[in-house]
Formats: structure tokens, C-alpha cells, sequence
């Protein structure tokens, strides 16, 4: 038997082909996820379903509401206010005690809530056409300020 003879053992190869089947076995999976991340239809969805739940953990902890034109105001137990604004800019905007914002909602085209006490309906379109229209009950029971 030769001493000199270069090349690969049979486990060693063996390993090769195995990691180059797991490897090429992955590759759709991953270009599924690249594609899917690029769906933004599905991020509008997702940024209106946070928006929603972020509106109702508020009205959850609210006594009083008070609904205006493209506003709603909500006095939580502790006294403070909570409002949300459809402003100019096509921005949702939540103001804590009416000082500093938090931009909550992008390329926004309308933005209604309208009171049916104790509920609270909330309606939010988009400029590219999603919308989300949810229901929304506090916890404490509401007084009705006008």
C-alpha cells in the first residue's frame, strides 16, 4: 500500500454530502422568510392590531371618555388623561396629561371612535386601504361626560 496517496477518507465525505443536504434542504425555507418579510400588507395589519390593543389596555383602566371631532379622550382612575389625535400628517398621535406625544399610527386616513356606552368603537383606515374596526368595553364601568 501506498504511503503517499492524497484525498479523502469515506467518513469524511460522507460528512461533506450530509452537511450539503441539510444546507440545500434549508435554502427554500429561507427564501420563504426573506419573501415574507418584504409583505407589506401584512405589517399594516400588524401595525393596526398593536395600535388596537394599545387603545383598549387604555380604555381598560379609563372611567370617563370623551369622544370629539378626530379625538378621544380618556380619564383614567388616577386622574390622568389619555388622548388620542387624528393630527395633520396623517399621524395618530397619543398625548399623555395634553403635553408630549407618542406617534402611535402612520398613513392614516381616518381615525373614528364613537361611544355606545359602555362600548366604545373604534374605526382606523389607512391611505393604502387596510382598516380595523374593533369594540371596546372598560373595566370600571364609564361615566358619560359630553
Amino acid at each position: 500500500m501506498l504511503k503517499d496517496e492524497m484525498g479523502f477518507t469515506l467518513l469524511e465525505s460522507l460528512i461533506v454530502i450530509s452537511l450539503l443536504v441539510i444546507i440545500i434542504s434549508l435554502f427554500p425555507l429561507m427564501t420563504k422568510l426573506i419573501g415574507s418579510s418584504k409583505n407589506f400588507d401584512t405589517h399594516g395589519q400588524f401595525e393596526l392590531m398593536i395600535f388596537m390593543n394599545q387603545l383598549n389596555d387604555d380604555l381598560l383602566e379609563s372611567v370617563e371618555m370623551r369622544v370629539l371631532d378626530k379625538e378621544l379622550i380618556l380619564i383614567k382612575g388616577d386622574g390622568r388623561d389619555i388622548s388620542y389625535r387624528h393630527v395633520e400628517g396623517m399621524q395618530v398621535r397619543r398625548f399623555a396629561k395634553n403635553t408630549g406625544y407618542v406617534p402611535m399610527l402612520f398613513r392614516v386616513e381616518y381615525f373614528q371612535c364613537v361611544k355606545d356606552l359602555p362600548r366604545l368603537r373604534c374605526d382606523v383606515k389607512l391611505i393604502d386601504g387596510q382598516e380595523a374596526s374593533r369594540v371596546m368595553m372598560p373595566m370600571y364601568g364609564v361615566r358619560d361626560e359630553e
